[in-house]
């Protein structure tokens, strides 16, 4: 049983400094501007103040893109991960305070207490992981890491000379040198685009032996992508030699050229891991793994199935359970179970080798572009179950914490000793909220939800949480939202890190040549 989630969510949370990094403001043409957002004015537009200057410039809204606020960082962040989720896919944080058959009320610390409609919320969840939350974004670059493995020659020899060069001499010249890679980061999302593939997205020392990974990923034309799991880049090393003094040198950089959908490659990127090669029409699993002479083997997983059927020029959410204790895997693609597998190999003491923690996106095919967001690593607890892709017309469906037990039904009443009453087949029950993972509200019972016209802003939270609306005014602490559903809200922006405007229901309007 997962409890005391206020506190454990609180202690993964990096410590924040009194001094955060200044606000970014990213423009529709690909112009950014650092400085520090003031609020939000009549047009509406967007008031800001820059240290070097004494005026307040203003900038239509019509113009933006987005808004990072502290490099990122909330300045209070979230105590809970609890949320309740409306129909039109705002992710409110807080918890139900109460329930019946027309109303939900959500006491939050970003937006007061919210008395909303029944029929206009999708789903409530208390314990929405299942576990501690690890990691959360991107909304900065930070945490990760952008290795090329397709430099050509030139480049490995600028790179060399500027190695040997004085560490003045040797900085100018890494300034001179061209992007190691392609990957770029904009608002909440890493994007890909290049002709060539080979470079990897790297987020290291965040996956727990029993792990949750979700994230969303967007792509144009063909997908071919690698997607390293418990990764712990214990490549082969090569061997040094002695330079025309005598001393012995590493060749490490004189790598023999890299093919990126040649699986016999992954070893030497990742070492000890879980490949899953995702395609438009299919998947496959690798397990790679470099013994202690650094010797590279590459082998496919058996499972009962491998396909896929995404097709091109679309947009999927991926959710990755693993367990390396008992060498178990889980697939779920959109909410919606694919497959489970295990290695029977690893559960040899002797063969045992994949350990690591870190996880990794290649790109395995050119003229693709690829866009990965959301990305969300928590604690497992080990149970793999389907219920979010049980959704029922006439009954609520409830799953616990415990990953196995789900009940169908009506959700009554939410009782004064924090407990849920629900009626179901066999009688009612009160259920802590402590031990319900997700209550799925029925699906014929929901507003069928029409987006509003016009301007629609949505706040990002740290660690979770997005709330959409249109503007109307503010400043640096609080923001007025005319919400499509819950009216006028008055947001407190110390625990929002993003603000997103001119949001579209094409994933692939803003994909420009500036992202």
């Amino acid at each position: 049983m997962i409890r005391s989630l206020v506190i454990t969510v609180a202690a993964v949370l990096p410590m924040l400094h009194a001094d955060h990094p200044p606000d970014l403001l990213r423009f529709t043409n690909g112009d950014q501007l650092h400085g520090s957002f003031q609020g939000i004015a009549e047009g509406p537009s967007l008031v800001w103040k820059r240290q070097d200057l004494d005026e307040i410039a203003k900038f239509g809204v019509n113009n933006l893109r987005h808004l990072v606020m502290r490099g990122g960082n909330p300045a209070v962040p979230l105590k809970s991960i609890s949320l309740v989720e409306l129909v039109n896919g705002d992710q409110i944080p807080g918890m139900v305070t109460a329930l019946n058959d027309k109303e939900i009320t959500i006491e939050t610390s970003c937006a007061g207490s919210l008395t909303l409609e029944r029929n206009k919320v999708a789903r409530i969840a208390p314990q929405p992981l299942g576990g501690r939350l690890h990691y959360h974004g991107p909304f900065s670059p930070e945490h990760w890491e952008v290795t090329s493995y397709n430099r050509d020659e030139k480049q490995h020899q600028e790179q060399a000379k500027a190695e040997d060069e004085a560490p003045d001499e040797k900085a100018e010249a890494e300034d001179k040198q061209p992007a190691a890679a392609p990957w770029q980061h904009s608002g909440a999302a890493w994007y890909w685009k290049s002709s060539k593939p080979g470079t990897a997205l790297i987020l290291r020392n965040t996956i727990p032996r029993k792990s949750t990974l979700r994230f969303d990923i967007a792509w144009k034309n063909q997908l071919n992508l690698a997607i390293a799991l418990h990764a712990d880049f214990c490549v082969k090393q090569s061997p040094k030699q002695e330079d025309d003094d005598g001393k012995p040198e590493d060749k490490q950089r004189q790598r023999d050229p890299f093919v990126a959908h040649d699986s016999s490659c992954l070893p030497s990127i990742f070492g000890n891991a879980f490949i899953l090669q995702i395609h438009s029409n299919y998947m496959v699993i690798y397990r790679t793994m470099v013994d202690a002479e650094g010797n590279e083997s590459v082998k496919r997983v058996q499972t009962a199935s491998n396909r896929l059927n995404i097709g091109e020029n679309t947009t999927s959410t991926f959710e990755l359970r693993s367990d390396l204790d008992n060498s178990s895997y889980s697939l779920f693609l959109n909410d919606k179970f694919i497959i489970q597998w295990t290695d029977p190999a690893l559960r040899n003491e002797n063969t045992k080798t994949i350990s690591g923690n870190s996880l990794a996106f290649l790109p395995q095919i050119a003229d693709a572009q690829i866009k990965i967001s959301d990305v969300i690593i928590a604690e497992w607890n080990g149970m793999p179950d389907s219920a979010r892709s049980l959704q029922v017309d006439d009954q609520d469906i409830i799953l616990m914490t415990n990953g196995l037990d789900r009940l169908a039904g009506q959700a009554i009443s939410l009782e004064e000793n924090n407990t849920l009453r629900f009626r179901g087949k066999h009688g009612e029950f009160l259920l802590p909220l402590d031990e319900i993972s997700e209550l799925h509200m029925a699906n014929g019972k929901r507003l069928d939800f029409e987006p509003p016209s016009g301007l629609q802003l949505k706040l990002r939270f740290s660690p979770m949480g997005m709330i959409s609306g249109a503007p109307l005014s503010g400043d640096r602490k609080t923001l007025v939202l005319d919400h499509p559903l819950a009216g006028d809200m008055t947001i407190h922006n110390e625990s929002v890190v993003m603000y997103e405007f001119n949001d579209s229901t094409d994933i692939f309007t803003d994909w420009d040549e500036n992202f």
